[in-house]
């Protein structure tokens, strides 16, 4: 999977803000840290939609981190209308799938829980 540019992030309708959206990626190159328990929120909420990710210890995929990077973020203003912390973890993972370009994915996620908007509003 690769990365978007902001441009395009927004252009599918991502909401982070391009300081959040580029200071998320650049902690993401970086970041060697353990993400076990999101490995199971996102093991879950895959399985649950039908999506497939490898959740496995060794697995590298950048979903997971860039997931627990954007639940955990303390960059993050805490008055922003767009702020993840109050999300729910199925709208972040959903953010996350776009950052990545997973429409698919994306897709089924909202599928399987339509009573979460996945949108501001």
């Amino acid at each position: 999977m690769r990365i978007l540019t902001f441009k395009e992030y927004q252009e599918l309708g991502g909401f982070l803000s391009r300081t959040h959206f580029e200071r998320l990626l650049e902690r993401a190159e970086r970041d060697i840290s353990k993400s076990e328990p999101y490995r199971l929120h996102i093991n879950m909420m895959a399985w649950t939609a039908g999506i497939e990710i490898d959740c496995s210890h060794d697995s590298s995929d950048e979903r997971i981190v860039l997931y627990k990077l954007l639940r955990t973020d303390s960059y993050v203003d805490l008055k922003a209308q767009n702020n993840p912390v109050c999300w729910s973890d199925q709208r972040v993972f959903a953010e996350v799938l776009l950052m990545v370009a997973d429409v698919d994915s994306f897709k089924k996620l909202k599928q399987a829980h339509p009573h979460i908007s996945f949108t501001n509003s």
